[in-house]
């Protein structure tokens, strides 16, 4: 019956309808509006900002945005950020061009099509064409996809580099192990907790092809630990404790609902994993 379906004119149908409905959503979501700047999240998306157009024009990984009069550091001209580089060094490019912010907030929402074209990549992978269209057109309309594009975040790309994970993972070529290990360490580099999309694929990959993966996320990774340890003294050591003065910088209170969407998914990356494996 399914081989029937595939060769039908309703198939020709839905499937074309599937492609451009996708295509004319993704439009749409490169088309929208940001918020305003001061309706933007404070300090998050104002360093992101900030970050990125600092970098583009020569001044390092610093940041001029302040929300807390009494820090240390509060009479200095720029400091360092308290995120780590990675969403700031992927906008950086946007940047260079246009009017800013303007040119860094489109720079966002390209992330997000990329997103949505990354979950149709993983879609085609597992189970071909109808999946691919049929989970970006999803992934498109959500809610999660329409914010980020009105903000500047490291949400959206955080999840980009989940999401290319899966496809990477059923991949068997030696270089598709070094390429994952190279994304998942970058989402680390955009997120530190994104330390648990490295993890993930050395528990479920094996023997030489895990040797891989370490390797290609050991570059992304140390990048961090030096930039970390240059800046503040420590490889743990991040711009929160710079800014904000001695805290616990590490807790699992801090990214509990980060966490748990981001286990979710590698659950089902890895889920996948075995089953193809």
């Amino acid at each position: 019956m399914r081989e029937t379906f595939r060769r039908s004119p309703g198939h020709a149908i839905a499937m074309s309808s599937l492609a451009g409905l996708t295509l004319v959503v993704l439009v749409l979501l490169l088309l929208n509006h940001p918020y305003a700047l001061r309706d933007q999240p404070l300090p998050d998306a104002h360093e992101y900002l900030n970050a990125s157009y600092q970098l583009a024009h020569g001044h390092g990984y610093t940041t001029t945005v302040r929300d807390n009069a009494f820090s240390q550091h509060a009479r200095q001209a720029a400091y360092p950020p308290r995120f780590p580089p990675g969403t700031s060094l992927v906008l950086a490019p946007f940047a260079l061009l246009g009017t800013y912010p303007g040119n860094v907030e489109f720079g966002s929402r390209v992330i997000v099509v990329a997103l949505v074209l990354a979950t149709g990549w993983a879609g085609y992978v597992l189970r071909g064409w109808y999946a691919a269209l049929l989970a970006s057109l999803v992934v498109a309309l959500s809610p999660f996809a329409l914010v980020n594009t009105h903000i500047v975040m490291s949400d959206a790309l955080g999840a980009l580099f989940i999401v290319v994970c899966l496809p990477l993972m059923m991949l068997k070529t030696k270089w598709s192990g070094y390429v994952l290990g190279l994304v998942a360490g970058c989402g680390v580099v955009c997120r530190e907790s994104g330390i648990v999309v490295v993890a993930c694929p050395l528990i479920v990959i094996q023997h030489r092809e895990r040797l891989r993966v370490a390797a290609g996320a050991a570059g992304p990774l140390v990048g961090l630990a030096l930039n970390n340890w240059s800046t503040f003294g420590a490889p743990w050591r991040t711009g929160y404790g710079y800014w904000l003065g001695a805290f616990s910088e590490y807790s699992a209170s801090y990214h509990q609902a980060s966490l748990a969407a981001r286990c979710r998914g590698l659950l089902l990356v890895a889920t996948a994993a075995i089953r193809l494996g």
